[in-house]
Protein backbone atom coordinates (compact mmCIF):
# COMPACT_ATOMS: atom_id res chain seq x y z
CA UNK A 1 0.00 0.00 0.00
CA UNK A 2 1.05 3.61 -0.42
CA UNK A 3 1.97 6.08 2.48
CA UNK A 4 -0.61 7.27 4.63
CA UNK A 5 -0.02 10.68 5.48
CA UNK A 6 -2.74 10.70 8.03
CA UNK A 7 -3.33 8.55 10.75
CA UNK A 8 -6.60 6.14 10.42
CA UNK A 9 -9.17 5.97 13.13
CA UNK A 10 -8.04 2.24 13.67
CA UNK A 11 -4.36 3.65 14.29
CA UNK A 12 -6.28 6.12 16.51
CA UNK A 13 -8.41 3.20 18.55
CA UNK A 14 -4.76 1.00 19.03
CA UNK A 15 -3.37 4.00 20.17
CA UNK A 16 -6.72 4.58 22.97
CA UNK A 17 -5.82 1.37 23.71
CA UNK A 18 -1.91 1.50 24.56
CA UNK A 19 -3.11 4.34 26.93
CA UNK A 20 -5.72 2.10 28.41
CA UNK A 21 -3.12 -0.59 29.61
CA UNK A 22 -0.67 2.34 30.43
CA UNK A 23 -3.40 3.22 32.86
CA UNK A 24 -3.88 -0.35 34.29
CA UNK A 25 -0.44 -1.01 35.45
CA UNK A 26 -0.42 2.10 37.76
CA UNK A 27 0.67 0.93 41.22
CA UNK A 28 -3.23 2.89 42.32
CA UNK A 29 -5.05 0.83 39.61
CA UNK A 30 -6.07 -1.86 41.63
CA UNK A 31 -9.63 -1.10 42.45
CA UNK A 32 -10.66 -0.07 39.36
CA UNK A 33 -9.41 -3.59 37.31
CA UNK A 34 -12.71 -5.53 37.92
CA UNK A 35 -16.34 -4.89 38.71
CA UNK A 36 -16.76 -3.24 42.12
CA UNK A 37 -18.35 -6.08 44.60
CA UNK A 38 -20.67 -3.62 47.07
CA UNK A 39 -21.35 -6.53 49.36
CA UNK A 40 -17.74 -7.49 49.57
CA UNK A 41 -16.48 -4.24 49.47
CA UNK A 42 -19.00 -3.02 52.27
CA UNK A 43 -20.48 0.16 50.19
CA UNK A 44 -23.95 0.31 50.53
CA UNK A 45 -26.43 1.99 48.28
CA UNK A 46 -23.61 1.17 45.81
CA UNK A 47 -26.49 0.37 42.69
CA UNK A 48 -28.54 3.13 43.77
CA UNK A 49 -25.78 5.71 42.70
CA UNK A 50 -24.10 3.61 39.79
CA UNK A 51 -26.65 2.86 37.20
CA UNK A 52 -24.14 1.67 35.03
CA UNK A 53 -20.95 -0.53 36.33
CA UNK A 54 -17.74 -0.42 34.46
CA UNK A 55 -14.08 -1.22 35.37
CA UNK A 56 -11.15 -1.11 33.02
CA UNK A 57 -10.51 -4.74 32.80
CA UNK A 58 -14.08 -5.00 31.09
CA UNK A 59 -13.17 -2.06 28.85
CA UNK A 60 -9.80 -3.98 27.80
CA UNK A 61 -11.46 -7.31 27.20
CA UNK A 62 -13.92 -5.70 25.01
CA UNK A 63 -11.17 -3.76 23.27
CA UNK A 64 -9.43 -7.01 22.96
CA UNK A 65 -11.97 -9.16 21.12
CA UNK A 66 -12.78 -6.02 18.29
CA UNK A 67 -15.50 -4.91 20.79
CA UNK A 68 -14.90 -1.08 19.72
CA UNK A 69 -15.64 0.88 16.74
CA UNK A 70 -13.37 3.61 17.46
CA UNK A 71 -11.30 5.50 19.96
CA UNK A 72 -14.15 7.86 21.45
CA UNK A 73 -16.23 4.16 22.15
CA UNK A 74 -13.56 2.47 23.98
CA UNK A 75 -12.72 6.40 25.72
CA UNK A 76 -16.23 6.54 27.04
CA UNK A 77 -16.56 3.16 28.99
CA UNK A 78 -13.17 4.85 30.59
CA UNK A 79 -15.00 7.93 31.46
CA UNK A 80 -17.94 5.95 33.14
CA UNK A 81 -14.99 3.87 35.18
CA UNK A 82 -13.74 7.39 36.66
CA UNK A 83 -17.61 9.07 37.22
CA UNK A 84 -18.55 6.06 39.01
CA UNK A 85 -16.29 6.33 41.77
CA UNK A 86 -16.20 9.96 41.67
CA UNK A 87 -20.42 10.11 42.65
CA UNK A 88 -20.40 7.63 44.75
CA UNK A 89 -16.93 7.90 47.12
CA UNK A 90 -16.37 11.06 49.30
CA UNK A 91 -13.29 13.82 47.60
CA UNK A 92 -11.03 12.93 50.85
CA UNK A 93 -10.81 9.20 49.98
CA UNK A 94 -8.13 7.47 48.78
CA UNK A 95 -9.84 5.85 45.56
CA UNK A 96 -11.77 9.43 44.95
CA UNK A 97 -8.15 10.88 44.98
CA UNK A 98 -6.52 7.79 42.54
CA UNK A 99 -9.47 8.28 39.96
CA UNK A 100 -8.95 12.32 39.51
CA UNK A 101 -5.67 11.46 39.05
CA UNK A 102 -5.82 8.36 36.50
CA UNK A 103 -8.53 10.45 34.45
CA UNK A 104 -6.31 12.93 34.38
CA UNK A 105 -3.26 11.18 33.38
CA UNK A 106 -5.66 9.23 30.56
CA UNK A 107 -6.64 12.48 29.30
CA UNK A 108 -3.50 14.06 28.70
CA UNK A 109 -2.74 10.73 26.34
CA UNK A 110 -5.59 10.63 24.82
CA UNK A 111 -5.69 14.66 23.80
CA UNK A 112 -2.02 14.18 22.75
CA UNK A 113 -2.37 10.57 20.93
CA UNK A 114 -5.83 10.71 19.26
CA UNK A 115 -6.85 13.62 16.73
CA UNK A 116 -10.21 14.72 15.30
CA UNK A 117 -12.53 13.87 13.63
CA UNK A 118 -10.65 10.27 13.77
CA UNK A 119 -11.60 9.99 17.13
CA UNK A 120 -15.13 8.92 16.13
CA UNK A 121 -14.30 7.23 13.21
CA UNK A 122 -14.65 9.84 10.88
CA UNK A 123 -12.37 10.53 7.81
CA UNK A 124 -12.19 14.27 7.43
CA UNK A 125 -14.89 17.29 8.30
CA UNK A 126 -16.32 19.18 6.01
CA UNK A 127 -16.99 22.87 7.60
CA UNK A 128 -20.32 25.12 7.48
CA UNK A 129 -23.93 25.37 8.05
CA UNK A 130 -24.38 21.58 6.94
CA UNK A 131 -23.98 20.83 10.59
CA UNK A 132 -26.96 23.53 11.85
CA UNK A 133 -29.44 21.21 13.70
CA UNK A 134 -26.84 18.32 14.38
CA UNK A 135 -27.08 16.57 17.62
CA UNK A 136 -23.67 17.07 19.59
CA UNK A 137 -22.22 15.50 22.94
CA UNK A 138 -19.71 17.23 24.75
CA UNK A 139 -17.60 16.20 26.91
CA UNK A 140 -17.40 17.83 30.71
CA UNK A 141 -13.98 16.55 31.77
CA UNK A 142 -14.43 18.05 35.03
CA UNK A 143 -17.69 16.29 35.38
CA UNK A 144 -16.52 13.31 33.57
CA UNK A 145 -19.59 13.32 31.90
CA UNK A 146 -21.38 14.12 28.59
CA UNK A 147 -23.97 16.70 27.64
CA UNK A 148 -26.03 16.64 24.88
CA UNK A 149 -26.45 20.08 23.00
CA UNK A 150 -27.57 21.19 19.50
CA UNK A 151 -25.56 23.05 16.84
CA UNK A 152 -27.49 26.22 16.23
CA UNK A 153 -25.16 28.67 14.80
CA UNK A 154 -21.45 28.98 12.48
CA UNK A 155 -18.91 31.08 12.05
CA UNK A 156 -15.57 31.10 10.66
CA UNK A 157 -13.38 33.15 12.35
CA UNK A 158 -9.36 34.15 12.10
CA UNK A 159 -6.86 31.80 11.74
CA UNK A 160 -9.09 29.47 10.25
CA UNK A 161 -11.17 28.45 13.16
CA UNK A 162 -14.01 26.97 12.44
CA UNK A 163 -16.70 27.48 15.77
CA UNK A 164 -19.96 26.11 16.23
CA UNK A 165 -22.92 27.80 18.40
CA UNK A 166 -24.34 25.22 20.78
CA UNK A 167 -27.21 24.87 23.27
CA UNK A 168 -27.44 22.24 25.98
CA UNK A 169 -30.51 20.22 26.00
CA UNK A 170 -30.97 19.60 29.26
CA UNK A 171 -30.69 23.37 31.00
CA UNK A 172 -30.65 25.48 27.96
CA UNK A 173 -27.20 26.83 28.52
CA UNK A 174 -24.92 28.27 25.78
CA UNK A 175 -21.57 28.06 24.40
CA UNK A 176 -18.84 28.22 20.73
CA UNK A 177 -17.16 25.66 20.46
CA UNK A 178 -14.65 24.75 17.70
CA UNK A 179 -15.02 22.02 15.54
CA UNK A 180 -14.11 18.88 15.31
CA UNK A 181 -12.83 18.24 18.71
CA UNK A 182 -11.94 14.98 20.53
CA UNK A 183 -14.38 16.01 23.08
CA UNK A 184 -17.30 16.37 20.97
CA UNK A 185 -18.81 13.17 19.25
CA UNK A 186 -21.09 14.60 16.48
CA UNK A 187 -24.19 12.56 15.61
CA UNK A 188 -23.85 12.13 11.78
CA UNK A 189 -27.02 10.61 10.83
CA UNK A 190 -30.90 11.96 12.82
CA UNK A 191 -31.60 9.39 15.16
CA UNK A 192 -34.52 7.58 13.84
CA UNK A 193 -38.25 8.63 14.13
CA UNK A 194 -40.25 7.12 17.35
Amino acid sequence: GGKRCRRSHVDMLNACGDILSQIMSDPEAGPFLSPVDPVAEGLPYYGEYVDTPMDLGRVQKAYLSGGYATAHDLRCDVITVWHNCLIYFTASSQRYAAARRLARQFEDSYRRRVLPPGHQGMEGFTHGSVWLGASVKVHWEDDHQWYTAVVDDYEERGGGKHMYHIIYDQDGEEEWIELPSVDVFVQLDPPPAP
